[in-house]
């Protein structure tokens, strides 16, 4: 964001989140795999779940290093501070904050449940989950490496708004169907849609 110009921050974000995602491939195919893996070994599928989730821990663990090698002792050209105070202002920061919130309350209230919602409505084993979420996580690439030129030809808010809205009617499917293929592809197409904005969000 610092050392940036306006131009090539949609790109930069976009690369950023697509980076990460496609991370987040790996992890899915692990995540569902490994489970399984593990209890052939006789280890209880609690224990399984528990082995992997520590693993993944010491992943993140180790994602430190890189970190702390991070240097930011030298100050960009043109850095300004951030000053909260009586002058600010007040109603365009609730204006930004407002839908942010409203987006996180309801990702909270159902993203991290879809994995039971496969398992439960459609009694998958953690693989298959583990390779559609795989799937998802691959077509959020796509969507986060197209929206930076839907932004340059229609604008940024008009392709965070428009993406998110029709991300709904697929969520809404999600909820009502009890018919796998659909609730997958809805699945697919609601997350593109929904994750696509996010680097134009935070640029």
């Amino acid at each position: 964001m610092r050392y940036s110009t306006v131009e090539e921050r949609p790109y930069l974000f976009s690369l950023n989140y697509a980076l990460s995602l496609f991370a987040g491939v790996l992890g899915s195919l692990l995540g569902g795999i490994l489970p399984e893996i593990i209890k052939k070994s006789g280890t209880s599928l609690t224990d399984a779940y528990r082995i992997t989730l520590l693993a993944f821990a010491g992943l993140v663990l180790v994602a430190i290093i890189p970190y702390l090698s991070i240097d930011e002792r030298q100050k960009p050209l043109n850095a300004r501070e951030l000053k909260i105070n009586s002058k600010t202002n007040w109603p365009i920061i609730i204006k930004l904050f407002v839908p942010t919130f409203l987006v996180g309350l309801g990702a909270g209230l159902s993203i991290p449940f879809i994995n039971l919602y496969f398992r439960e409505r459609f009694s998958l084993q953690s693989g298959m989950i583990g390779t559609y979420f795989a799937i998802n996580q691959g077509l959020m690439i796509t969507g986060l490496l197209l929206s930076p030129p839907l932004a340059q030809r229609f604008g940024k808010i008009s392709v965070v708004i428009g993406s998110q809205l029709l991300s709904v009617p697929f969520l809404i499917a999600m909820g009502v169907t009890y018919y796998l293929p659909l609730a997958v592809v809805s699945f697919l197409i609601r997350a593109t849609l929904m994750n696509m904005a996010q680097p134009l969000v935070t640029n």
